[in-house]
């Protein structure tokens, strides 16, 4: 059977310890019809579908190329998900067709005193502004209108989509905490600055496009 939901797991050189709780968390899917493509971006030290090298976002659109589903959701592989999420998140597309996009709320987790990742913030967007990379999910067909993700980025590549999804499609927020986004030193979104600097870089391109 044709899998309803694709989940597009990238992995990075420095996350690999950190990929079998992400792996678990998805053998743990209350929702049966999904697939797993494992993207090994820059290693071979580990099991995957496609092994690639370049940026995220390259990395991203292989693995959403080579999806089957309907759906797509995009993991890191540092982070990990509650056991209902794409049960949920397929039951909010099944109730509202005309939605094209829905992503939850998060915990940010940190570590604490060596004992592991035990300690989390509820983070939310009241003012549902999408701005977070994983956990969402849309509609394939969409990413294949937009061209996928920019290629060229080496931060903010999701920054970038969903500011151009939003000009095309409608997207849903659903108040529920159910991805957990691991905060650490070798995290992408770390780099403050380079980060802001790619945000007002991207802000511009679009005004003068």
């Amino acid at each position: 059977m044709k899998p309803k939901v694709s989940v597009v797991l990238v992995v990075h050189p420095k996350y690999l310890s950190l990929l079998p709780i992400a792996l678990k968390s998805l053998k743990e899917q209350t929702y049966p019809n999904l697939e797993t493509i494992v993207v090994a971006n820059g290693t071979k030290d580990v099991k995957a579908d496609i092994y690639c090298d370049g940026t995220l976002a390259h990395a991203c659109n292989q693995g959403i190329k080579a999806a089957t589903g309907e759906y797509i959701i995009r993991i890191d592989a540092d982070d990990w998900i509650e056991p209902n999420l794409v049960e949920v998140e397929v039951g909010y597309f099944d109730r509202h067709p005309g939605i094209d996009a829905v992503w939850c709320d998060y915990w940010k987790s940190y570590e604490e005193k060596g004992d592991g990742y035990s300690v989390h913030h509820l983070e939310h967007l009241p003012n549902d502004d999408l701005e977070h990379a994983c956990g969402v999910m849309y509609r394939k067909d969409c990413w294949e209108v937009l061209g996928g993700y920019n290629e060229t980025l080496e931060y903010q590549e999701s920054f970038d989509f969903w500011l151009r999804f939003r000009k095309q499609f409608r997207v849903s927020r659903l108040a529920l905490p159910l991805y957990f986004y691991r905060q650490h030193d070798g995290s992408m979104s770390s780099n403050l600055r380079e980060r802001e600097e790619a945000r007002t870089r991207i802000l511009k391109e679009q005004e003068d496009a």
